[in-house]
């Protein structure tokens, strides 16, 4: 070392004397340099204070990196045990949850973690243990997402029927006034997955054509009335030329459910008729999928001056040839 380097101020953690080393240590504001002391300091009180320190910053520091490189440099399970459960930050908290593999380790954030979102991921992996008994599986469960809870979503949880289950009614019981009773039974879902396509021609209202509305648009300087011609030229050229226009209907079937889409915004009297025709089947209607082209009123509308009647393309009647279409394809997959 030259004469130089040896007159420089050395940092307190590089002193060659061990209670310096140790008191400059909660001074250092690098995570890395704490971590290298705690691997490679030859004195074990130096390296139990950057250990210390290590937690400190992944359990309060406000700095998410600092914190997720103490967690790298951390090795003793119980401290990793410590910071899943208690972290300020949820990602401190899941970096370590991810160093965890005992199974009493992950039970322990599932049932008593900070973030509503940790303790549902250790929980998760703890039921993914072959050797995990079903009874300590339901305890884990129980208390995990006991209430109450200030997380909603876990709330929703620990009151929803147990998978293929469904409330039945079981009678009345006399309690002052007469009370409903329901038990829980045995309720086997499909597992059916089918798709399909169909086209729905509908008749189109009297429209310009392309050419004539790229005309106006060149012939005007009102910016809104420009604005108002490149919308009905975008609708020309995607339903075409002619006077009709074929659009797509997809429909699915998922398990019990099914499933419609369109691109057009109809009306709620698709929805209602649907659900209509297919009883306690659950179904969900979908608009605007894959595109957008114009509103699909009721027939009984087009009399009237209104936004979603004039700036549909589409004829009267287009809802209810929707409808019936609709009808007839989820049919095929009942």
């Amino acid at each position: 070392m030259g004469l130089l380097e040896r007159l420089r101020p050395q940092p307190g953690w590089k002193d060659p004397d061990p209670k310096v080393r140790r008191a400059a240590v909660g001074q250092i504001a690098d995570a890395a340099v704490i971590a290298d002391l705690a691997r490679t300091d030859p004195d074990p009180g130096v390296r139990e204070e950057a250990q210390s320190a290590l937690l400190s910053l992944a359990l309060e520091g406000p700095e998410e990196a600092a914190g997720l490189q103490a967690i790298a440099a951390l090795q003793d399970p119980r401290l990793l045990l410590q910071i899943a459960r208690q972290a300020l930050l949820e990602s401190a908290s899941r970096a370590a949850l991810t160093r965890l593999t005992d199974l009493k380790a992950l039970a322990s954030v599932a049932r008593h973690g900070r973030h509503a979102a940790v303790r549902l991921e250790a929980l998760a992996r703890v039921v993914e243990f072959p050797e995990a008994a079903g009874a300590v599986r339901d305890e884990v469960v129980a208390t995990a997402l006991k209430s109450p809870h200030d997380d909603a979503a876990l709330s929703a949880l620990a009151h929803m029927q147990p998978p293929r289950t469904r409330l039945e009614y079981a009678g009345v019981v006399e309690s002052g006034a007469p009370l409903a009773t329901w038990r829980s039974v045995p309720d086997p879902r499909s597992t059916r997955l089918e798709a399909l396509q169909v086209e729905v021609e509908f008749a189109l209202k009297p429209l310009p054509s392309s050419a004539e509305l790229e005309r106006e648009m060149k012939a005007t300087e009102d910016r809104v009335l420009r604005e108002r011609l490149l919308r009905k030229l975008r609708v020309r050229r995607t339903v075409g030329e002619g006077t009709t226009a074929k659009v797509p209907l997809w429909a699915w079937r998922v398990g019990d459910a099914l499933l419609v889409g369109q691109p057009n915004e109809a009306y709620s009297d698709l929805q209602q008729a649907l659900r209509f025709f297919h009883g306690d089947r659950p179904v969900v209607s979908m608009n605007l999928c894959n595109g957008s082209i114009g509103y699909l009123c009721p027939e009984e509308l087009h009399a009237q001056d209104i936004y979603q009647v004039w700036q549909s393309p589409f004829e009267r009647g287009s809802l209810e040839r929707l409808i019936g279409a609709a009808a007839e394809a989820t049919r095929r997959l009942e």
